[in-house]
């Protein structure tokens, strides 16, 4: 009877384990088809809560102007490499005469 017992219990248990995964299952669908909609129609629901329109949008201004102040600023760094490595050269030649 004890026996009996338990593997009723433990078929309850299964059950409710299986129920427990339908509904993740369930749940996981609905996220990804929902994730896959917003894919399709270019924008979030937060996004569309704050007033943001549609697909891939640009980025933003100060993004922009930093990254161009970086690139002048990289720019400028080699050109300055550039002429100190060539102030080096002619400070070689004219101070050390060659025997």
């Amino acid at each position: 009877m004890n026996e009996a017992l338990t593997f009723v219990s433990e078929v309850f248990i299964l059950h409710k384990y299986i129920d427990d995964l339908a509904c993740i299952d369930i749940d996981r669908n609905s996220f990804l088809d929902k994730k896959a909609r917003e894919l399709v129609n270019g924008r979030s629901s937060a996004a569309r809560d704050h007033g943001h329109h549609g697909g891939i949008g640009f980025p933003s201004l100060e993004g922009a102007l930093l990254s161009l102040a970086f690139l002048t600023f990289a720019v400028f760094l080699i050109d300055l490499i550039q002429v100190q490595r060539w102030v080096i050269n002619v400070a070689q030649i004219l101070i050390m005469p060659k025997f």
